[in-house]
């Protein structure tokens, strides 16, 4: 630890203004213990030298008027022995020369306190100014810090835009490659399906498209035979009909018959190339998978679309006629011929599909809901896309 210098001299000023008031209160006493008869002496001696100083300054300035007595009386007062209570105490001399050393002291004390003080607010002044010293120097190395760590952070954001700027080039190079080899994998899937339909018609041989012909011709003279039991069906269902007094389902029948007469004398012939068209869906139907080409897959989805609508006239005109909801009683279901013509596929297999979209139809009808169907903008309903795929469930090949 290193001492200041003006500390040291603080020290010793300090100590010796102490070491004088101690020792005029030792002298003071030691006078106090000598001899009462001493000090009684000394005290006689003091007074004659006294009373000798003033008549030699009496002779010095001569005698003065009316003022002779006064003097004489005075003289002899003076001559007088002292009293006891006369004598001068030794104390009284000496107390003087005690408050000029205490005075001494405390100047010197002062003068200590007031060098201790200037020291101290020097110290305090170096102090501050250190700190000051010390704060300019931390803002600054802290300013320098926030700079440091704003370049690195404009750096390492100017770093991370470049990488993303890169990353969204390559996802944009990948994203372009990706879709140039699913536009190439789409060209040669068209291309393999072009070259497997030409296939599949060159493998369909002559004998397959006699095959074709005769079953055609078996559908076509059932079409037929039914075409004429159906009218006999009718007349004996509308008897039934009049006896149940059922009005509502007796006008359905009659606009069934009708618009049946009506496609049945609309009906065309059939489109040659149904011989030579491919196969390209496969459906299961009672635990058998059937291939079927597109005219017959379109036939097939007509009957279920027209079982709908059906089957919708049929229930509304049993609630209108108050009738217990029973699709089966129903004629056109019975029948579930309405839009085949002998082509494609056979009677059973259209009318299998023709019934489940007459069921449904008919529950929608009965019971004035939308679930299976919707109406379309010209008025009519058909039976919603999801329905009839998972009725149909066909399988591209």
């Amino acid at each position: 630890m290193t001492l200041h210098p003006t500390s040291i001299l603080a020290a010793l000023l300090l100590s010796l203004g102490l070491a004088a008031p101690i020792a005029a209160d030792a002298q003071d006493r030691s006078r106090m213990r000598e001899p009462a008869a001493e000090r009684d002496d000394q005290d006689t001696r003091r007074g004659e030298a006294r009373q000798q100083r003033e008549r030699r300054a009496e002779q010095r300035q001569g005698p003065r008027g009316n003022d002779g007595p006064a003097r004489h009386r005075e003289q002899q007062q003076r001559q007088r022995p002292a009293t006891p209570r006369q004598r001068p105490d030794p104390q009284r001399g000496a107390n003087p020369r005690a408050s000029e050393q205490r005075e001494a002291t405390q100047r010197r004390a002062t003068q200590l306190r007031e060098q201790q003080r200037r020291g101290q607010e020097q110290q305090q002044a170096e102090r501050r100014r250190e700190a000051e010293r010390r704060r300019a120097a931390d803002q600054r190395r802290n300013a320098e810090q926030r700079r440091d760590i704003e370049q690195r952070r404009g750096t390492e954001q100017r770093r991370e835009a470049e990488q993303r700027r890169i990353a969204e080039q390559r996802r944009g190079t990948e994203q372009r490659r990706i879709a140039e080899q699913r536009r190439a994998a789409d060209q040669r899937r068209q291309a393999h399906e072009r070259e497997r339909q030409q296939r599949d018609r060159r493998d369909v041989d002559r004998r397959e498209r006699e095959r074709r012909v005769a079953e055609q011709r078996r559908r076509e003279a059932e079409h037929q035979r039914h075409q004429r039991e159906l009218r006999q069906a009718q007349r004996r269902y509308e008897q039934r009909l009049a006896q149940q007094r059922r009005i509502h389902q007796q006008r359905y029948l009659r606009d069934y018959y009708a618009r049946l007469h009506a496609r049945d004398m609309r009906r065309g012939s059939y489109n040659a190339s149904w011989y030579s068209a491919p196969v390209i869906y496969r459906y299961q139907r009672d635990g058998r998978y059937h291939d079927v080409n597109r005219y017959a897959a379109d036939l097939l989805q007509q009957a279920v679309d027209l079982g709908y609508r059906e089957g919708r006239s049929a229930g509304r005109a049993d609630r209108e006629d108050g009738w217990q909801a029973d699709y089966r009683n129903s004629y056109a279901w019975q029948d579930a011929s309405y839009g085949y013509n002998g082509w494609y596929v056979d009677r059973d297999e259209y009318a299998h599909y023709f019934r489940e979209g007459f069921r449904r139809g008919y529950d929608d009808g009965y019971y004035g809901r939308s679930e299976y169907g919707r109406r379309d903008d010209s008025g009519d309903y058909l039976i919603l896309a999801a329905v009839l795929g998972a009725i149909l469930g066909f399988q591209q090949l």
